[in-house]
């Protein structure tokens, strides 16, 4: 048999995967489960750890995974927030809903929304 990573022939450990197998020593296993594993929506690194199941961006319908430590969990949520209607920013916490458009609740955005129609 031969390792489906390296393509060296397996004469020791090895771990039984998918596909076939691959040596259990050096780092043929580890690159293994990185290229199989599910790629982060925002930073396409390999999920081997925690992660949150999302709704993917641009309105594909399609479910996708961030990773759940470092920043990709928060810059999902304000690339898939609605933007205020004022500022353009992601619309994160509290919201007005004025004439179809969401603004936010904290700071001037409503005043300036409404001084702009």
């Amino acid at each position: 048999d031969k390792c489906l990573v390296c393509s060296r022939p397996i004469l020791a450990s090895f771990f039984e995967v998918d596909d076939g197998k691959v040596h259990a020593e050096g780092d043929c296993h580890q690159r293994y489960r990185e290229a199989a594993a599910p790629k982060c929506l925002m930073c396409s690194a390999a999920i081997l750890a925690s992660y949150f199941e999302v709704d993917g961006l641009g309105g594909s319908g399609e479910k996708g995974k961030v990773c759940a430590d470092g920043d990709c969990h928060q810059n999902y949520r304000e690339a898939a927030a609605p933007k205020c209607g004022a500022c353009g920013g992601p619309v994160l916490g509290s919201v007005y809903e004025v004439r179809g458009q969401k603004v936010h609740a904290e700071g001037d955005c409503l005043a300036r929304f409404k001084r702009s129609a």
